[in-house]
């Protein structure tokens, strides 16, 4: 879909699109090089005045870039060549469109930062990177005391403190509501957790299958509580939970910090290929 090549376009074009027309628009492709645009599959079709979708693409041709503003929270930003960066950016400040983050790929996503603050100001710093991980098949099984189980609605406040004290770890300036969080992915029977041969959750996952049409399940927000790291239970969690999902889909994404080496080393020990390295860029607050 997207090209990739090193062509120079003679003439490139942004489309600007109502948020919910942009998602109904490219949700198909975008489902067809879902590990590429899997923060575009998670975009929420409602219609509100602060988000906007933005297609670069040569007059009368395909895309060869995309970008999603929510204007309280950061641009949403695809892999493009760096002649739609530039366009895109020359766009935004036309049309003084403002946002305080930027997530996309690292070169893409830190090209057009730079732009915007050699054009505007002010700066914008890394927050966080982050690798994008594919998995097709699973390295020998490791052992731990414990076993993986479905978490119950008894342990969800203390998930909910878990999940608040991986956010505070993992410091995304975002917004997080994790009794929420919770809430809904008990509901939806995809919170997991390691029970260790005490009783008390060792680790803890969101497992999500995703629709048919989905080739890759995705596992999430792994985190293991201080007293209980060194034990093997992450590693332990996560093969269990992707042992199952790989006979139900052909792959599983997962994303870590791309600063942390125990995480890394831990998803390559269990046969995770790196598929991407992402950025999160925040506004600064003084020049």
């Amino acid at each position: 879909m997207l090209r990739e090549n090193m062509t120079h376009f003679e003439k490139l074009v942004v489309e600007e699109l109502p948020s919910p027309e942009f998602i109904q628009r490219f949700q198909t492709s975008w489902q067809n090089e879902e590990l590429t645009y899997r923060p575009f599959l998670y975009l929420k079709n409602k219609e509100r005045l602060d988000q906007i979708g933005l297609i670069v693409r040569p007059a009368k041709d395909e895309p060869i870039g995309f970008a999603h503003v929510d204007k309280s929270d950061q641009l949403l930003l695809s892999p493009m060549p760096q002649q739609a960066v530039e366009c895109l950016c020359r766009h935004l400040i036309e049309r003084n469109i403002l946002f305080p983050g930027i997530f996309g790929p690292g070169r893409e996503a830190r090209n057009l930062a730079k732009s915007l603050e050699t054009a505007r100001g002010p700066e914008f710093h890394i927050a966080k990177r982050l690798i994008h991980w594919k998995l097709h098949k699973l390295k020998t099984q490791p052992k731990a005391s414990g076993s993986a189980r479905r978490a119950t609605l008894c342990e969800a406040e203390t998930i909910a403190e878990m999940f608040d004290n991986m956010q505070r770890e993992t410091n995304t300036q975002r917004q997080f509501n994790s009794q929420a969080m919770v809430k809904y992915t008990l509901d939806d029977h995809r919170l997991y957790v390691w029970e260790m041969a005490n009783g008390q959750i060792g680790c803890v996952a969101i497992v999500t299958l995703g629709s048919a049409e989905t080739k890759h399940g995705t596992i999430e927000r792994v985190f293991t509580p201080m007293p209980h790291r060194g034990n093997g239970f992450a590693r332990a969690l996560i093969w269990n939970v992707a042992n199952t999902m790989l006979g139900q889909k052909p792959g599983i994404f997962l994303s870590s910090d791309a600063d942390e080496f125990v995480p890394t080393k831990l998803y390559q020990s269990l046969g995770f290929e790196t598929h991407s390295t992402m950025v999160n860029l925040r506004q600064s607050l003084h020049r």
